[in-house]
């Protein structure tokens, strides 16, 4: 897979096939979903590169800096990011919804692909590419309504648990433990050592390992 065969079919499979007028697309951070349409010049850039982004953006700079003051003010006024994948489906009115890096596993698409591999390991014996690639679309084809239905509400469990861990972190209350005591506070300068540290209540939860 690449971004050409992915974005052609987004175009010709997936979007005429969105029946509802708004949907939301979950996509992942693999490569070919996150080609960039306003990519900024980077450290492999060459320094009129650099230069000729901020003159387009009419960013003022000193001809005379470097190429890491360059690359400091491209960081501090690059936009956010737009891809591709996203711009195919926005302009046919439908919504993206990225998952965080490192997360596929808030995707429902992850945990069916995992039914359907099973599937296909369980019949892949001794079989011609022909018989493969049919047993491959039998599989995918059984995939049902319920095992959608069972790995979204698995997902939705997930996000619950996180949205709940969320919310206890958000409502902890900061205690202050004073490490020097007045006997030592002569002994020990508060200005090199500090005679206040601040603990969460999560530093002291068995679990928060």
């Amino acid at each position: 897979m690449n971004s050409v065969n992915f974005n052609k079919w987004l175009r010709q499979k997936l979007v005429p096939n969105l029946h509802e007028p708004i949907s939301v697309v979950v996509l992942d951070n693999a490569s070919y979903h996150t080609v960039q349409i306003n990519k900024p010049p980077n450290r492999q850039s060459r320094k009129a590169d650099l230069q000729n982004w901020l003159i387009e953006k009419s960013i003022p700079f000193d001809e005379r800096c470097t190429k890491e003051q360059l690359l400091c003010l491209v960081g501090q006024h690059k936009e956010e990011p737009v891809y591709e994948a996203d711009e195919i489906l926005r302009t046919h009115g439908h919504e993206v919804l990225r998952l965080p890096p490192y997360h596929c596993f808030l995707n429902p698409i992850e945990l069916i692909w995992s039914i359907a591999k099973r599937k296909v390991a369980s019949k892949n014996v001794a079989q011609s590419a022909q018989e493969l690639e049919k047993t491959i679309k039998e599989c995918f084809e059984s995939v049902t309504p319920n095992d959608w239905k069972k790995m979204t509400d698995h997902v939705l469990h997930i996000e619950n648990q996180y949205m709940q861990k969320e919310n206890i972190t958000a409502q902890m209350k900061r205690f202050v433990i004073s490490v020097c005591d007045e006997e030592s506070s002569s002994i020990l300068d508060s200005d090199e050592v500090g005679s206040q540290t601040e603990y969460l209540l999560s530093d002291f939860d068995d679990n928060s390992n």
